[in-house]
């Protein structure tokens, strides 16, 4: 019969959601799966005797293939050995798995005492937990319980320990995906004699949709990529890879710059089914100081000539951005780089930066800082270009990933 505790309850209901509480702001940092289930375990326990303690012991099972297999218990939690299997398909398993929680007792018809008298409690609940219910913590309860208490309290219970082990998987998801992303864009500047390189990526979240790569082509051709997947976050971070290994492999294959983006944009549109695009800039640099570029939807390179008078020239020629859900065409376009020349390559998370009254930072005011402080370094026009780009956003945050790219003629032939 479900029984009311009254004011007793509410101390005890109290105490518990404190002490649930407090096992948040710590595992919260745990970053192992099942230490987290441990920590929370041990922390619901009470320490008090019956009956002023109602949860008093508890086991952690994790699923392995067909059974739920014990691996921590704590408290009053029985007889049961360490490595104790309990089948996926007990009845009260089933119930946890379906509604992420089950209360049970001796007198419950699905109640089996094969299992149970090994485990070695009469009255328990249990709560399935993680995004596949890959853990089952099950507490041993004192009677009396009361009924609708308890189901609320395995309510928050679950749904607290859920959210953080959620977040600990897309955690752990997102910091694989950022390290293969990082591992795929270079960390020094191309050894390509005869030019200066620099560069700088700035992600709006911990994985961005930003990338660029040098790729050499051959000992006297190096190719340049800038690609841009729409939004930011780990959606674009993964099409943005697809991006640098389809140009790669393009490379390798020694396919033509326009047949490459093509085909690039056939497997894009096939890979996220016409949902997704990207805009791409690929050029082929010669040490003569040829250049042969394809413009696939991407915000325009522009090159300012070692004349300071001479105005920016943009890189526009090629085509749509990649993966629209249409066969697409796309032209080459040819520049050629003097002594002093200098290139800038860039995404559209720096001109489409806006200040606090709305107004986008601009490609005009980007050419004018690089004009500004063209014979410097390019280390430190850098630097003079996100600065200024923060100061215009004025301590609004980053909203879009921010890339920006440099590469200087030197004298030679």
């Amino acid at each position: 019969m479900p029984v009311s505790f009254g004011s007793d309850y509410r101390q005890w209901s109290q105490s518990l959601y404190r002490r649930l509480y407090q096992a948040l702001m710590t595992i919260a940092e745990l970053e192992d799966t099942e230490a987290i289930v441990r920590y929370l375990m041990n922390a619901l326990v009470e320490d008090a005797a019956p009956p002023y303690a109602i949860i008093t012991g508890a086991r952690a099972y994790r699923r392995v293939n067909g059974v739920y297999r014990l691996f921590a218990k704590v408290g009053q939690a029985g007889p049961v050995p360490i490595g104790f299997e309990v089948p996926v398909d007990y009845p009260p398993v089933q119930k946890a798995i379906r509604r992420g929680w089950v209360l049970m007792r001796a007198t419950d018809p699905d109640f089996d005492p094969r299992i149970e008298d090994v485990v070695g409690v009469q009255t328990y609940a249990a709560i399935a937990l993680g995004p596949r219910r890959e853990f089952l913590v099950s507490f041993t309860l004192h009677e009396p319980v009361p009924d609708e208490e308890i189901v609320y309290a395995l309510a928050a219970i679950r749904q607290v320990a859920d959210m953080v082990l959620r977040h600990r998987e897309l955690y752990t998801f997102i910091e694989q995906a950022r390290e293969i992303q990082q591992s795929l864009l270079p960390r020094e500047v191309p050894d390509f004699p005869g030019y200066e390189f620099a560069f700088l990526s700035r992600p709006a979240e911990s994985v961005g949709g930003d990338v660029y790569d040098f790729i050499p082509v051959s000992r006297v051709i190096l190719g340049v990529l800038i690609a841009d997947a729409i939004g930011h976050g780990l959606p674009a971070a993964l099409q943005a890879r697809d991006i640098v290994i389809g140009v790669r492999m393009g490379v390798e294959e020694d396919l033509k710059i326009v047949r490459m983006m093509e085909k690039l944009s056939a497997v894009l549109r096939h890979v996220s089914m016409g949902s997704r695009f990207t805009p791409v800039f690929y050029a082929e640099i010669e040490r003569n100081g040829n250049v042969i570029y394809v413009n696939a939807g991407h915000v325009p390179p522009f090159i300012l000539r070692a004349e300071a008078e001479a105005p920016a020239q943009f890189l526009t020629v090629g085509g749509p951005v990649l993966g629209l859900p249409m066969e697409v065409a796309y032209q080459r376009s040819f520049e050629r780089l003097r002594p002093g020349d200098l290139l800038v390559l860039y995404t559209d998370g720096i001109p489409e930066t806006r200040n606090p009254a709305g107004e986008e930072f601009g490609v005009q005011r980007l050419v004018e800082v690089v004009r500004r402080h063209r014979t410097e370094p390019l280390t430190d026009i850098l630097e003079r270009v996100f600065e200024a780009v923060d100061v215009f956003r004025d301590g609004l945050s980053q909203e879009d990933d921010q890339t920006l790219i440099l590469i200087r003629k030197g004298e030679g032939p």
